[in-house]
């Protein structure tokens, strides 16, 4: 998870046309919602709003980030949207069938949030919770591990993130294994542009807390 800007995309129009005491979610066509995707992928790319997935690869479907079933005053508002991946174990699907009781105000949201100040990405693919999180930042950190099943003991995302960054890593191993010999202004400016260069790529977080890590 990383922090998504919502300013950086246009609030689809259609949403206009809806009103929660007259409409249902069902009531919004396929063209419709394709002009709602088409939005949200402005903002955040072709990845899950949770887990960084390639929605290409798995899927996706239209997220409300505080559920319509509990918040149907919610239903159209766009600051309640996000682009989910379409996977079972993990991420809005789990939320809403696995993950209760749960708070919303709760959970770490991406578009209000800045994920990087509760989480920390280890190369293994493990998502470590700050140790340095005050009492509050530490509840909600756990609780949305807990709520969106990012961090699973045997489930697939840790999986996925560690080969993430190992297919990373394979690109230029030389590199890393001798940027640590490097002059510190030049490692500095060699990991600003990757992290330019990555900051598109599915679970673009392990990467560049990789990078981050290998700046200092």
């Amino acid at each position: 998870m990383h922090r998504l800007h919502r300013n950086g995309a246009a609030q689809p129009a259609c949403l206009a046309e809806f009103r929660h005491d007259q409409h249902a979610w069902e009531n919004v066509s396929s063209a419709k919602k394709r002009e709602i995707r088409e939005r949200l992928e402005e903002m955040q790319g072709s990845r899950c709003a949770y887990c960084e997935a390639s929605i290409d690869d798995v899927g996706h479907h239209i997220e409300h980030f505080r559920p319509k079933a509990h918040f149907p005053e919610l239903t159209f508002a766009w600051d309640n949207l996000l682009l989910c991946c379409g996977k079972d174990d993990c991420c809005g699907h789990y939320k809403d069938r696995r993950g209760w009781p749960y708070k919303p105000d709760d959970l770490v949201s991406p578009t209000v949030d800045e994920p990087d100040d509760f989480f920390w990405f280890h190369e293994s693919g493990v998502i470590e919770v700050r140790s340095d999180c005050e009492n509050r930042h530490m509840h909600r950190a756990t609780e949305t591990l807990r709520v969106l099943n990012l961090n699973h003991r045997h489930g697939r995302l840790r999986q996925m993130r560690a080969r993430q960054l190992k297919w990373y890593k394979n690109r230029n191993p030389d590199v890393f294994e001798e940027l640590a010999t490097w002059d510190p202004g030049d490692r500095r400016e060699y990991v600003q542009g990757e992290l330019e260069a990555t900051a598109g790529e599915p679970f673009c977080t392990i990467i560049r807390h990789f990078l981050q890590g290998l700046a200092t």
